[in-house]
């Protein structure tokens, strides 16, 4: 009998990155794994996930993506063909856009890593070489995590806003090429010079109510923020919850401070940030602040940020390294 085809939906113009950005990273950043493979050209991905799912086993039917809101349709479409497994190649925003596409269906998402930050197959333990990614698909078992909801746009780890989004919409694609992930951080200092930081007002919609105020806001549905960076250590991406951290100066040492700690260090335990759990949420500031999800601009406050439980089926390692612990 003929092994049936998976389909594999490829964003060739997902975050590539040049070799010279892979080692400033290795060296700067300092994460626990790197690719090679992140420096590849568009047009070679295809031609290469077809012969690393071939040395598996597995047979792939490519689609690839052309303009903003192909993968989302595609994705919809092989869902409603029956398709119970979809595989993905791409960055975060790329990711983004599929979840759109199948969450809340009973269809598996497999993940091929191919971006700029990779920050969800980072917080499954899913492997950025793609050999190994492709024997994720393979050899994998079927987790079904919580997702977070922007007013009607969904996201897998995080949303942010004001500041925040403000870093993501200016930095360019030149740049992320050129000097990888590092590129939001070499925005986020040059933006924190002249940006006003509007006051943002947050308010939980749980009970019992719980109101906070700060400059920057960072809504967590997983433990890792921007790639390697975690803004929330102890969220579980299927309890339920939403992860809050709340940042309350706004100088350029303490945003300084803020990125280095969310490295190397927990950003909870510092005196002038606040961090809370909830299922809901609301955020509202004078003026209007943009905001985004997984790092895609995508409403304006005020918004209503909520966790939707057990939203989403992925394919993750049998193993997986790097799996934040789940509920007892």
């Amino acid at each position: 009998m003929e092994q049936r085809e998976i389909p594999v939906i490829i964003n060739p113009k997902a975050g590539r990155k040049s070799r010279f950005a892979l080692w400033l990273e290795a060296i700067l950043i300092q994460p626990p794994s790197l690719s090679e493979e992140g420096w590849w050209p568009g047009d070679r991905i295809g031609g290469e996930i077809v012969k690393a799912f071939h040395s598996e086993g597995l047979r792939a039917q490519p689609f690839i993506t052309q303009t903003l809101g192909d993968i989302k349709k595609t994705v919809q479409d092989l869902v409603a063909q029956g398709e119970r497994t979809i595989v993905v190649v791409g960055g975060d925003g790329t990711i983004n856009e599929a979840v759109h596409g199948i969450a809340g269906t009973q269809t598996s998402l497999g993940i091929i890593p191919m971006g700029t930050a990779n920050t969800l197959a980072i917080e499954l333990g899913i492997p950025l070489a793609v050999q190994a990614a492709a024997r994720v698909i393979r050899e994998g078992q079927v987790r079904t995590i919580d997702v977070g909801k922007a007013g009607n746009y969904y996201f897998a780890m995080g949303a942010g806003l004001s500041y925040d989004a403000h870093v993501i919409k200016n930095v360019r694609s030149d740049s992320k090429r050129s000097i990888g992930s590092l590129a939001y951080i070499a925005q986020g200092l040059l933006e924190s010079l002249t940006y006003p930081f509007p006051r943002l007002r947050v308010c939980s919609e749980d009970s019992p109510l719980f109101h906070s105020e700060g400059y920057l806001v960072i809504i967590a549905n997983a433990r890792f923020y921007g790639g390697h960076f975690k803004a929330a250590p102890r969220a579980l991406l299927d309890d339920g919850l939403l992860d809050v951290i709340v940042m309350k100066n706004r100088r350029f040492w303490n945003l300084v401070q803020y990125v280095a700690t969310m490295r190397y260090r927990d950003i909870t335990k510092l005196s002038d940030v606040e961090y809370f759990q909830c299922r809901k949420i609301k955020i509202t500031s004078d003026p209007l602040v943009p905001v985004h999800v997984d790092a895609e601009i995508v409403e304006t406050t005020p918004c209503v940020f909520e966790c939707i439980p057990q939203a989403l089926r992925v394919i993750v390692p049998a193993n997986p390294i790097n799996r934040s612990p789940t509920k007892n």
